[in-house]
């Protein structure tokens, strides 16, 4: 497992890597053995999360792995501060190098003591890493996350029917206001279903309709149709006629 990965790594270097054998365990005591490669994170700009010399970073993570069971793994070299587990290496946005399949873990320690254990966790041993639920039960499990539950599709929707009643309260309110006496003893008197004022595209369809209104602007429309279609069928005989004079075969 994780052949890809080695190879990789012993191609970037081969010395400053040390090899960890992590036995995964799912909630059903389902078994499958990786190596993570780790060394101490040092580079020359050093980056606010990953810290030099108090982090760890890691290679060769299944997909299944959290950040959680990662945690616990590491807990028993020192206080883990920070788990950053991703697909690619670094934390440029446009940084190129991603991982195939297995993903990428820097993990944070409190102490440059903790991190320098850490990589002695698999010194001549296998490190047991429970990961709990795993491929089709922890995609339902995922799945069910993003599924409304019927209490809250229930509340959402108590919350607009009370939305909906203030607000015709509301509008209630102003009404019985507006039919009120003001201070001169005058009353607002307003219409309940006011006419809407035709706009300029409606007033053009009208127009159009009554284009061909009378008989003889009908017979006249169809008269010209006629026309255009003979004048184009004509056009049409001539462009095939000069087609048919340009396919003869002149050899000499």
């Amino acid at each position: 497992p994780g052949f890809g990965i080695t190879h990789r790594v012993a191609s970037m270097s081969r010395n400053e890597f040390a090899p960890i054998k992590v036995k995964f365990q799912d909630a059903k005591d389902n078994c499958s053995l990786h190596t993570i490669f780790c060394k101490v994170h040092v580079i020359r700009q050093e980056h606010s999360k990953a810290p030099n010399h108090r982090t760890l970073f890691t290679l060769g993570w299944p997909s299944y792995c959290n950040e959680k069971c990662i945690r616990e793994l590491f807990s028993q070299a020192g206080e883990v501060k920070l788990v950053h587990l991703q697909d690619k290496i670094g934390f440029d946005e446009g940084a190129t190098m991603e991982s195939t399949g297995f993903k990428v873990a820097y993990i944070v320690f409190d102490n440059t003591e903790a991190a320098n254990a850490a990589l002695a966790l698999g010194d001549n041993r296998t490190v047991l890493c429970n990961v709990g639920p795993t491929g089709v039960a922890k995609w339902c499990a995922e799945y069910s996350k993003h599924c409304a539950t019927v209490k809250s599709i229930e509340t959402c929707v108590t919350a607009a029917i009370a939305d909906y009643d203030e607000r015709k309260l509301e509008i209630e309110k102003e009404k019985r206001e507006l039919q009120q006496a003001d201070e001169d003893g005058w009353i607002t008197i307003t219409r309940k279903n006011p006419k809407p004022v035709q706009g300029k595209k409606q007033r053009q369809k009208k127009k159009k309709g009554l284009l061909n209104f009378y008989q003889f602007q009908l017979r006249e429309s169809k008269r010209q149709h006629i026309a255009e279609l003979r004048r184009k069928f004509e056009e049409d005989k001539r462009k095939v006629a000069e087609m048919k004079s340009k396919r003869k075969f002149r050899p000499y």
